[in-house]
C-alpha cells in the first residue's frame, strides 16, 4: 500500500489514468503531490495520463489559487518533466505535460504523462494482450479519428473546409505527431514480437498515410507564414519562435571558429531564418472572422450581468430563466463553431471587443456647438 500522504498521489500510484481536481490546493500541497506521485516511475500495465483541473471560468475560478498553474509547472519541472504541447498517451511522452483549455466545460487542465514502469497485468494472457487497454486518444476524439483514418486526398479536403487558420493547422499537426509517436511505439512492439491489445490494434490499423499528411500539412503552414495568412496573435507566436532559434544559433556560433565549416552551416541557417522573419513581418496580419463569435461574446456579456444578480441574490425569476436560456444558446453556438472549425487553438483566438460606449444625447448636443436648429458637428 502506498505511504503517500496526499490522497490524489495515493490514487495515481495505483497505476491508473485519472482526472483530478486541484481546487483549494496551495503551493506546498502541489509540491507534496508532485513529489509523492511523480518522483519515481509508476508501476503500471499501460501508459498513463493524469489530468489536473487548475482553473476555469467565472463560476469556478475562486476555488483555485491564482498561482496554481505556475506552481504545478514549477513542481513538475523540478521533478524532471518538460512541457510538450504535442504530448499524447504514448510511452515516448513519459516525463512530459501540457496545458489545455476545454471551452465546452470552461475548465483549464494540465495533462501529465508520468514516467512509468510497464509490466504485464497479473493473470494476463500473453496471446490476447491481457485486459483491454483504455481507448487511445485517436479513437476517443471523433474528429482526430476521422482525419487519421482518411485517405490523403480526403484529408486535404477536410483541412481546406474545417481547418483553415494557422492556429488550427498547427494544433492538428501536433495531434498527428502525437499519433505518429504512438504508431511508432506499436511498430516497435510488433518488431519485438509483442502482442498488441485490442485498442492498440485498432489504432494501428486505423492510421492512414500519416507521414504524407504531416508533410503536406507542414507545407501549408509554411506557406501561410510566408504569404501573410496569420493573425496578430499568430504572428507574435511565430516571430518569437524565429527569434528564439536565431538566439540559439548565435550562441552556437559564438564558440566556433568563423572559418570552420560548422560555423558556416550555422551562419547559413541563421540567414535563412532571418529571411523568414523579415518575410513574416513584411506582411500585414489578417483579421479572422469566426462564425458566431460576436453573438457568443454579447450573450456572455449579458450572462455576466445576470450572474452578478444571481450570485448576490437579487435576480428575479424572469432573470434566472433568461440566464438559463442564454446559457443554452451559448452552448448551441459553441457546438456549431466546433463543427465548423476543427482543432481550434483557443490560445491564439482574438476575442471580439466590446463596442465603444454610445454618446449620450446630452453629449451629442453639446458637441454640436450651440446653435439653432442645425445638426451637431462631429
Amino acid at each position: 500500500m502506498s505511504s503517500a500522504t496526499d490522497k490524489i498521489a495515493r490514487v495515481i500510484l495505483s497505476g491508473e489514468s485519472g482526472d483530478y481536481d486541484l481546487a483549494n490546493y496551495d503551493t506546498a500541497q502541489v509540491d507534496t503531490l508532485v513529489k509523492e506521485a511523480f518522483s519515481a516511475p509508476i508501476p503500471c500495465t499501460e501508459m498513463m495520463r493524469c489530468s489536473f483541473v487548475i482553473g476555469g471560468g467565472k463560476k469556478v475560478r475562486q476555488k483555485y489559487s491564482a498561482s496554481l498553474g505556475k506552481d504545478l509547472s514549477a513542481a513538475l519541472q523540478g521533478a524532471g518533466f518538460k512541457e510538450d504541447k504535442g504530448a499524447a498517451l504514448a510511452i515516448e511522452c513519459q516525463g512530459t505535460y501540457k496545458r489545455q483549455h476545454n471551452t465546452d466545460t470552461d475548465l483549464i487542465s494540465v495533462h501529465v504523462y508520468p514516467f512509468v514502469s510497464i509490466a504485464a497485468a497479473d493473470g494476463a494472457d500473453d496471446q490476447d494482450g491481457g485486459a483491454a487497454a483504455a481507448a487511445p486518444p485517436s479513437l476517443r476524439d471523433d474528429k482526430l479519428a476521422i482525419v487519421v483514418g482518411q485517405s490523403s486526398e480526403d484529408f486535404q479536403q477536410t483541412v481546406r473546409l474545417k481547418v483553415k487558420s494557422f492556429g488550427q493547422k498547427r494544433r492538428l499537426r501536433e495531434e498527428l505527431k502525437g499519433i505518429e509517436k504512438e504508431i511508432q511505439t506499436l511498430e516497435a512492439k510488433l518488431v519485438n514480437m509483442e502482442a498488441l491489445t485490442p485498442s492498440e490494434d485498432a489504432m494501428y490499423n486505423s492510421a492512414v498515410d500519416l507521414s504524407a499528411k504531416l508533410e503536406w500539412l507542414t507545407a501549408q503552414i509554411q506557406s501561410m507564414i510566408s504569404s501573410g495568412g496569420l493573425t496578430t496573435k499568430e504572428r507574435e507566436v511565430v516571430k518569437k519562435q524565429f527569434e528564439g532559434k536565431m538566439a540559439q544559433i548565435a550562441e552556437q556560433k559564438a564558440g566556433l571558429d568563423a572559418a570552420s565549416k560548422k560555423w558556416a552551416n550555422f551562419d547559413k541557417a541563421e540567414k535563412k531564418i532571418q529571411g523568414q522573419l523579415e518575410a513574416l513581418v513584411a506582411e500585414p496580419p489578417v483579421k479572422r472572422q469566426i462564425e458566431h463569435a460576436r453573438e457568443i461574446f454579447e450573450l456572455k456579456q449579458r450572462l455576466a450581468q445576470l450572474d452578478s444578480k444571481i450570485d448576490s441574490g437579487t435576480a428575479t425569476l424572469d432573470q434566472m430563466t433568461e440566464a438559463g436560456r442564454l446559457r443554452g444558446r451559448v452552448d448551441d453556438l459553441k457546438a456549431a463553431q466546433e463543427e465548423l472549425n476543427w482543432f481550434e487553438d483557443h490560445d491564439l483566438l482574438e476575442q471580439p471587443k466590446a463596442p465603444p460606449p454610445k454618446k449620450s444625447a446630452a453629449k451629442k448636443a453639446s458637441s454640436g456647438g450651440g446653435g439653432g436648429g442645425g445638426g451637431g458637428g462631429g
